[in-house]
């Protein structure tokens, strides 16, 4: 077996281009392939996965490091792919979700502490009174971002707080929760319309 397999690596290495001119032609019978393999063979596969962890890390760190600019080019391609699956993977593992971040803040509390602290900063320095607040908070009924009026209304930092931007009054509006949850958390759709 050890020997096929020599043999398949260094084909491969030989005839990339055929190889690949190969999977292009048959795109669909290999995946389908695959998924009934994955489907036989679940045991084998997790097996090999715990086997060579270590492996894997090394080979997928070094291949990202050597491939920046594919990776780049193939996640600005299937930017809404990816939303999508991430949107359908969430909301069909919110345990499994849930379960990751509890171990992410226990084992990274130190991580939270400081950007707390941070953020605790930034709200020292401020123009901003709760009065000022609760008036623009009642004086608001129009979103600015999707031009609705708002049922669950939301404070945002123009300019999130995280990549700089200040608790002051020019950098404070309200708009609807929906529309501040969806924004990106470095400011980028700010920051592109500013360039504009």
């Amino acid at each position: 077996m050890t020997d096929r397999k020599e043999y398949m690596k260094e084909y491969y290495i030989v005839n990339k281009d055929k190889a690949k001119e190969y999977r292009q032609k048959n795109k669909d019978n290999m995946k389908e392939y695959m998924k009934e393999y994955r489907g036989k063979n679940k045991d084998k596969i997790k097996e090999y996965r715990e086997k060579n962890k270590d492996n894997t890390k090394k080979y997928m760190e070094e291949y990202r490091q050597k491939n920046k600019d594919k990776a780049k080019e193939y996640h600005e391609k299937n930017k809404d792919k990816k939303r999508e699956y991430m949107k359908e993977y969430s909301k069909n593992n919110k345990d499994k979700i849930k379960e990751k971040d509890k171990k992410y803040r226990i084992a990274n509390r130190h991580v939270k502490i400081n950007s707390d602290h941070k953020r605790r900063l930034k709200m020292k320095f401020t123009d901003i009174d709760s009065k000022w607040l609760k008036q623009l908070y009642e004086d608001t009924i129009i979103c600015e971002v999707c031009n609705r009026k708002m049922k669950d209304k939301s404070i945002d930092h123009i300019l999130p707080l995280n990549v700089g931007g200040l608790h002051i009054k020019s950098n404070v509006r309200i708009i609807c929760l929906k529309c501040n949850l969806q924004r990106p958390k470095n400011g980028s759709d700010i920051i592109q319309f500013r360039l504009l």
